[in-house]
């Protein structure tokens, strides 16, 4: 029961840092990503239920860590790293998803939108791996 309660605790402030993360990258335009259509249906064009939406999935990525790739990635010896490693696969599975699924993602720089949600996946991968460690 200690790996889920630290799962979800893990989840619920690496998701807060993650959409800060995005928040910063769009406020100052640098990196900065849309958020995809998709996300804004199921919401309805609500903010806090994009948010919302953001924790269910971010703990859920939480306890998928927790569960499987935290012994996946043992090899790695820091947590932080670990996290970090989790975050970019996610960011990678996420844009895959979002390709095949939106067909007018097309922003004005792809590249740039990628790099800035790899960065904020990356701190939220760090920031779980800081919660959730791996228990010997």
């Amino acid at each position: 029961m200690k790996k889920l309660q630290l799962s979800l605790i893990g989840g619920f402030f690496a998701t807060v840092f993650l959409l800060l993360v995005i928040g910063v990258e769009n406020m100052t335009g640098i990196l900065s990503f849309d958020t995809p259509k998709f996300l804004i249906g199921w919401a309805g064009g609500i903010i806090w239920v994009e948010w919302l939406i953001h924790l269910f999935f971010g703990c859920l990525f939480a306890i998928i860590y927790s569960f499987l790739f935290i012994k996946v990635l043992e090899w790695i010896p820091s947590n932080v790293f670990r996290g970090a490693v989790y975050g970019l696969l996610i960011a990678i599975l996420l844009q895959i998803i979002i390709f095949m699924s939106d067909s007018e993602i097309m922003e004005s720089d792809l590249l740039v939108a990628s790099a800035g949600m790899a960065i904020a996946y990356i701190v939220y991968g760090a920031v779980l791996g800081m919660v959730v460690t791996r228990s010997r």
